[in-house]
């Protein structure tokens, strides 16, 4: 799904306008299915066929695999959206803090998860990969599975929704800033 993402990017972008709308829907498309898990696990209805699982992990992997290519453009355009307002060439720097904001995003989300973990009891062996924890525990850590995978990624991408929705570079100013860029 990941690599099927990655190939429908461009003729989404396409009919799309712009990498901005499209990165946007593209947050939608991965934070919908995430809440719909969840709520589909509290229903109970994940414990009776796996099928709703799977399709909304292949829409949320082929919305991340469609990502790649406006997220880029994304970079790009705030590296122009640089000289454009501040007639400067920053764009070393822009890349530095989208690589920096990259790892640490990694890095905390990395953390929290293994700390969510920890907490609600999920224990292996690291020699052996054996799980060490109570096997009555396990249908409540799928719960807690479910809010890691299911709830905070879905609240998390509605948030990051939210925000884009200020983004300055619109359809107007991205005109301006690619003519005058383009006259320098």
């Amino acid at each position: 799904p990941l690599i099927i993402g990655t190939f429908i990017a461009g003729p989404l972008m396409k009919k799309f306008g712009s990498p901005i709308k499209l990165h946007r829907f593209l947050i939608l498309a991965q934070s919908i299915p995430c809440l719909i898990l969840f709520v589909l696990e509290i229903l109970g209805v994940l414990s009776l066929s796996p099928i709703p699982f799977f399709v909304c992990a292949a829409v949320v992997t082929v919305a991340i695999g469609a990502d790649f290519i406006p997220g880029e453009t994304l970079n790009i355009e705030c590296m122009d959206y640089e000289i454009y307002k501040n007639g400067r060439d920053r764009s070393a720097l822009c890349n530095a803090c989208n690589r920096f904001l990259n790892k640490a995003q990694n890095a905390i989300s990395s953390a929290v998860i293994g700390m969510i973990l920890v907490a609600i009891g999920y224990e292996v062996d690291s020699v052996t990969d054996t799980f060490l924890g109570e096997l009555s525990a396990i249908p409540q850590m799928l719960t807690w599975f479910i809010v890691v995978m299911g709830l905070i990624p879905g609240i998390l991408g509605i948030i990051s929704y939210c925000i884009l929705r200020h983004y300055p570079v619109t359809d107007e100013v991205r005109a301006d800033m690619r003519k005058k860029l383009d006259n320098k």
